[in-house]
This record gives structure tokens, C-alpha cells and sequence, in this order.
């Protein structure tokens, strides 16, 4: 396996693209990585500068001479590998059940690539696989995964069921394929290559559907009947990952059919939150949830299942003793949510504790976290709320406690009290004793977070999370429990990160934001340097 190795070492430094003819059209899965790009933002050209090469370069020759200069060599220079680097390099799955997976680089200069191989097995002798010829190509069966080659690409292929027999049948199919019936031919999928993302992941919606089926314990599609529409046509989804200078962004987004974005703007429109809700909210923000849907849930449900989807749930609301159909109940919930976390203490309490010494339990101080939390959702129909709130008062024997225009709840295990009031137009819920009184007042005014940035930010989409990651804007108790020995490795990753996103950024489409301090050259690299760091501390 020993040339095997020094191939997947090669591969994990840059990439390769005209590949895309070996790709068939019926692929159930692709994914590339711009190799290449990914080296440059992370400066692995200056590899040989960081403080862990020299343990890594000394383990490798202890491995093996020649595994340990083809490293050092191809950081100086991995054009002596043969492929092209410059071109992305492709994986793709064909298969659901019993997938075959495949890895294919550009090839660059052939003779180099093997004049590399030949080295290896030359030094490796006995340890090393027979290179072989097949018709127009040659090619390494490593007796689990098969690598072929021809003037053009480099092919690998991985299956669970290894045959050497077939695999060889089969990258000899794949090679000699042209691009009239390889997914080169799809005008979607080259748009979606062309993209120019460091990680991309390509995905035929109803490919998609069947793992999610098959992980859900083979799930059939009758299962949701109602939603045959999302096969109509051809229906792609995408997910890009990108290593920004002050980020990494993962971007998710369905490139749907004619058939499909017509049934999808009868369900989205994609209308932004009604920002006054962000009024009751305080202006602190360490964690915040809004949504905003321009249907009622009535209709949504309707539209994505069909009105044969509330026959079941009427049932067992009736069968649960609940006055109110299930459309009534969605109807009662208007389209604007808003949900934050404005404060985090860390507070003494008292909890028993088993003495394994004496024998008995025992009452002992320990710390445990506070949060201020507040949310708010509007209504359109007060009664099912009337009716929840009624059912669980006599439920809780006491525990719940109406006070005017509010209920109230202890959560003896947490120290907090949950505050809930409501009305024709909003229902609120909150753990801060001054947010209730907030709130009933009118709210926050200028001090609410609907007049900060964040806020505005939020009011201008459709859905909204965000989390403050930046730990040093947190009280002083919960920085000093970063500081102990289970969570200080973390810390310096921890230091460089400043908040993390989830939004719309396009039709269909949403991104996962990790933002970073400021950066040096780029997260990429400053994220590499200071693993350096670490790693050099254990090697």
C-alpha cells in the first residue's frame, strides 16, 4: 500500500478539473475541492517554516526515505507529481445502497506522475504494487481501492465490496468515457463547477431523498405524499464551503426545477421580520432566533401536504380531549417570532452530594448558569393559547400561578422563574423579572434591541440566528471556566472567533457564518498557524 500512500499524500496538497468527462451523467453524488486554493489561503508553500515540520518530516523518513523526500519535495515543487494542481479535483458517488465512491485528478505531465510511481516502487521493492497495463491506461490494485491513469486523469476507485476484476471493468468504463454522456453535459452542473468555491458538494434532490429515507430507517416516499411535487423535473442540492479572510461560510441552497421554484414562491416569499417585535427584546444579545413567514402555518402545511394532512392530527387532537381542530391551532400563530438570550450568570446553589467515605448524602455549594431569556411570537387567536394555559394550571397543582395580566413558574432545579403573558396580538415568555416589566410597558424603547445593529440586521431577513462566540465579552465568572484544564487547549481556537450566523443569502438558499477576529493574512492560515502552535507543544 505503500504507493498508495504517497498518492493520497499528494492529493491532500492541491487539485485537478477536466476530470468532469469522467463523471457520468447519472452520478448520485460530486463533490470538488479546489486544492489549489485551499494550499494558498493556508501558505502550505511555507510548510516547511512551521514549527511541526520538522517532527512530520522526521516521522515520515523513519517510515520511509523515500516517502519522507517525496514529502519535502513536493511541498518545493508539486509539479514533480505530474498533475495539475491548478484544476479541481472531483469525487463522485454512483450507487445508494451499495455505493462505489471515486476520486479522479487532472493529469498534467504523465511522465512525471510515473517516474514518481517508479521511484517509489523501485526503493519500496517487495512492499510496493506491480504497476500494470490496461488498454490505454495503467493502473495500482491495492487489493481494496484500484488507481488507474491515462494522459488525461488520474482515477481512483473505492468500494466497500472490493472485486478486482470488476473495479478494473469499471475505471476502464470510466476512462474511456466522453463528455456528450458524462454529467459534463448538464448545463446546471457546470454552472455549479464553475462556481469557483473551495469545497463544493452536488447533489440530485431525489438521490438526497432516499440516504435521508434510507437513514430513517428506509423510510418510503409514501411517507410524504403530499410532497411528490419536489421531484418534478431536476432538482439540485448544493452546499459550498469557503475559507474567506474573515470567516468560513457554508452555504447551503436548493437549484430547483421550473416545476418546483413555482410550487416553492406559492410557500416562501421571503419577506423580512416585522421589526417592531424587536422592541421587547433587550438590546444585549448573546444568542438570537428570529423568523418571519408571510403565510399562516395553516397555509404552509396546506400547500407542502396537502389538506388530507390534518385528517390524522384532528384525531388525536380529539382523542387528547383539545376543543380545537389542528388547523385551528396553526391558524392562532401569527408570522413573526423573536427569541433571545441577553444575560448569562453563573450562580452558587446547593445540591446533595453522596459521601462514598461516610456513607451518607450530604448538601454541597456548586455554580451553575443563569440565563436571561425572552422571546416573542405573535398571535392571531387567543383562545388555544386561553385553553393551554387553562389545562396547565390544573395540571401543575399549583406550580403555575396567574398574577394579572401574567403567569408565573418556578423551575426549582434551575433557580429561574418563567414569566409568560399575552393578548390578542403577541404572547411573551421570559426568565428576567425586568423584561416582563418591559414589556408590559410598551418595551425597550431606545434601549431594545431592535435599535442595535444586530437587530437591524435580523429586521432585514426572513430568519436570523446568531450567537456571540467572542468569549471575552462574557461575564467574568464564565471566562474563568475556559481557563480550566478540561476546556484551556480550546481556548486560543476559542480567542479567534467572534460570533456565528445562520441566514438567508439568496432564493433558496442560506448560509452558516463561523466570523473571526480581524485575521493576519486570512482565517485559513491564522486558524494553521496557531494549530502549529499547539502541535508543536506535543510532537
Amino acid at each position: 500500500m505503500l504507493l498508495m500512500s504517497v498518492f493520497f499524500l499528494a492529493s491532500c496538497t492541491d487539485p485537478g478539473p477536466q476530470n468532469v468527462n469522467v463523471v457520468p451523467s447519472d452520478a448520485s453524488a460530486v463533490a470538488t475541492f479546489d486544492f489549489y486554493s485551499i494550499a494558498k489561503k493556508g501558505k502550505l508553500d511555507e510548510f516547511k517554516e512551521f514549527k511541526t515540520y520538522p517532527k512530520i518530516s522526521e516521522f515520515l523518513n523513519e517510515e520511509s526515505e523515500v516517502l519522507g523526500d517525496l514529502f519535502s519535495q513536493m511541498i518545493d515543487d508539486p509539479s514533480i507529481s505530474g498533475i495539475d494542481w491548478s484544476k479541481k479535483a472531483i469525487w463522485f458517488m454512483e450507487g445508494i445502497e451499495s455505493p462505489s465512491a471515486y476520486m479522479v485528478l487532472e493529469m498534467d505531465d504523465k511522465a512525471k506522475f510515473r517516474a514518481m510511481l517508479d521511484k517509489v516502487k523501485e526503493e519500496a521493492a517487495a512492499d510496493a504494487e506491480d504497476i500494470k497495463s490496461g488498454e490505454g491506461f495503467d493502473y495500482i490494485d491495492g487489493g481494496g481501492s484500484i488507481m488507474a491513469w491515462n494522459d488525461n486523469v488520474v482515477l481512483m476507485k473505492m468500494d466497500g465490496a472490493y472485486d478486482s476484476e470488476a473495479a478494473l471493468s469499471d475505471v476502464a468504463e470510466r476512462l474511456a468515457n466522453t463528455q456528450e454522456n458524462s454529467i459534463a453535459a448538464s448545463e446546471k452542473f457546470n454552472t455549479f463547477y464553475n462556481e469557483g468555491n473551495d469545497v463544493a458538494f452536488w447533489m440530485p434532490v431525489a438521490q438526497f431523498y432516499d440516504i435521508y429515507s434510507n437513514a430513517m430507517n428506509n423510510m418510503s416516499s409514501e411517507a410524504m405524499p403530499r410532497m411528490d411535487w419536489l421531484f418534478e423535473g431536476e432538482s439540485f442540492v448544493i452546499a459550498a464551503l469557503n475559507f474567506n479572510k474573515d470567516d468560513y461560510r457554508m452555504t447551503m441552497r436548493l437549484d430547483p426545477s421550473d416545476e418546483v421554484r413555482a410550487k416553492l414562491d406559492e410557500i416562501y416569499t421571503g419577506e423580512p421580520l416585522d421589526a417592531d417585535i424587536l422592541n421587547y427584546l433587550p438590546a444585549d444579545a448573546y444568542m438570537l432566533i428570529t423568523a418571519h413567514s408571510a403565510k399562516d402555518a395553516k397555509s404552509t402545511v396546506m400547500e407542502l401536504y396537502g389538506e388530507d394532512a390534518f385528517t390524522g392530527m384532528d384525531e388525536v387532537m380529539a382523542n387528547a380531549g383539545v376543543p380545537f381542530k389542528y388547523s385551528e391551532i396553526l391558524e392562532s400563530f401569527g408570522g413573526n417570532f423573536a427569541m433571545s438570550i441577553s444575560s448569562i450568570a453563573m450562580e452558587p446553589y446547593m445540591r446533595e452530594q453522596y459521601n462514598y467515605y461516610t456513607g451518607e448524602t450530604e448538601m454541597v455549594e456548586d455554580m451553575r448558569p443563569n440565563m436571561g431569556m425572552s422571546a416573542v411570537i405573535d398571535l392571531t387567536n387567543r383562545d388555544v393559547l386561553d385553553f393551554a394555559m387553562d389545562t396547565l394550571m390544573v395540571m401543575s397543582e399549583g406550580m403555575l400561578v396567574q398574577d394579572g395580566q401574567q403567569y408565573y413558574f418556578e423551575i426549582p432545579d434551575m433557580g429561574t422563574t418563567v414569566r409568560v403573558t399575552y393578548n390578542e396580538e403577541r404572547a411573551f415568555i421570559t426568565t428576567i423579572d425586568d423584561a416582563m416589566i418591559a414589556y408590559l410597558n410598551g418595551g425597550y424603547g431606545d434601549a431594545s434591541l431592535g435599535k442595535t445593529d444586530l437587530g437591524k440586521k435580523a429586521a432585514s431577513m426572513s430568519f436570523y440566528m446568531y450567537f456571540n462566540a467572542d468569549m471575552s465579552t462574557y461575564p467574568g465568572q464564565i471566562q474563568q471556566m475556559m481557563n480550566n484544564p478540561m476546556t484551556a487547549q480550546a481556548k486560543p481556537v476559542l480567542d479567534m472567533l467572534k460570533s456565528i450566523e445562520l441566514h438567508p443569502t439568496g432564493d433558496y438558499e442560506g448560509s452558516y457564518i463561523i466570523n473571526f477576529h480581524e485575521t493576519e493574512d486570512n482565517a485559513l492560515y491564522d486558524l494553521l498557524s496557531l494549530m502549529d502552535d499547539m502541535g508543536a507543544r506535543f510532537l
